[in-house]
């Protein structure tokens, strides 16, 4: 009998035997991008905390934070670059969870670049808050999953879900019929006083009641009016949360439920963080905030 090898097999076999290796702290891998002189997949220190701009030990690359167009997160590289950028097939087997981060910016001649990083799980939360609040972009999500977990946000653009039209206030309206009078004379016959007078003629009937004299609209007028919409979460309600004790839970998930308006400047976070908000809850105010 003739053996038939199967393609694909001693590549399942390597994926299988090759360990996971994570992301150190501190550290970014470089996946790829438009830059050259950089190794792809190699894993390097990058500096974060400087106010003009990130830099990344391998290539001396140095991308100012002004430059920055548009910040990307989930487990798919940025929509502009990821067909340029191969991943190794091994990659598909790998049942953990990828943190890509693309920044598209524009270079000194003001030609477009895109860079992606990989960042460890313990990391991306600071991350993506730090990035956030020193480019000042809104961080736009490759993947629902990936919006899932940070609470909320915008998809990249072209990958937004469809939303149904909101109903119109003329749709919703109840449909008044109008009463349709018969036009024909009554029976004088059958009417005991049918001979009337003219100096004595019937009154004119009563007017309906305009819809301002309605009862009923008057009510579901008032109701109306005191319906209002729920008040967004600020920066003083998370800081009397804080003071009154009530756990990082407990704020998370009262920041990811509702509308929020946070001041979120570098003085507004100082703050903050000296009234005893945690890390945690910085970072959800400034990811999640819708």
């Amino acid at each position: 009998m003739k053996m038939v090898r199967v393609p694909g097999v001693s590549l399942l076999v390597l994926a299988v035997a090759l360990p996971t290796f994570a992301v150190g702290k501190g550290k970014a891998v470089y996946v790829g991008g438009t830059i050259s002189g950089i190794k792809e997949k190699s894993e390097n220190l990058i500096e974060l905390k400087d106010d003009t701009a990130l830099r990344y030990s391998a290539g001396g690359l140095t991308i100012p934070w002004a430059s920055v167009q548009e910040v990307e997160y989930g487990q798919k590289v940025g929509h502009r670059i990821g067909q340029a950028i191969l991943l190794t097939p091994l990659v598909l087997f790998k049942k953990s969870r990828h943190h890509y981060v693309t920044l598209n910016y524009k270079d000194a001649a003001e030609k477009d670049q895109a860079v992606v990083f990989e960042f460890d799980k313990d990391d991306i939360r600071m991350v993506l808050a730090t990035v956030k609040a020193r480019t000042g972009r809104e961080i736009a999500f490759t993947d629902a999953e990936a919006r899932k977990q940070m609470g909320g946000g915008s998809p990249v653009k072209g990958r937004e879900e469809k939303v149904p039209a909101k109903q119109t206030l003329a749709s919703s309206s109840p449909v008044v019929k109008p009463v349709v009078q018969d036009s024909a004379p009554p029976d004088a016959s059958a009417t005991p006083n049918a001979a009337i007078a003219p100096d004595t003629a019937a009154p004119p009937a009563a007017a309906a009641p305009s819809d301002a004299e309605r009862p009923a609209d008057k009510a579901a007028t008032k109701e109306n009016s005191t319906t209002q919409a729920p008040k967004p979460m600020t920066n003083e309600d998370v800081l009397k949360l804080v003071g009154a004790g009530i756990g990082d839970e407990v704020i998370l998930t009262r920041i990811r439920s509702g509308p929020t308006a946070f001041a979120l400047d570098t003085d507004g976070i100082v703050q903050l963080r000296k009234a005893g908000v945690s890390d945690a809850v910085l970072s959800a105010m400034l990811v999640g905030t819708k």
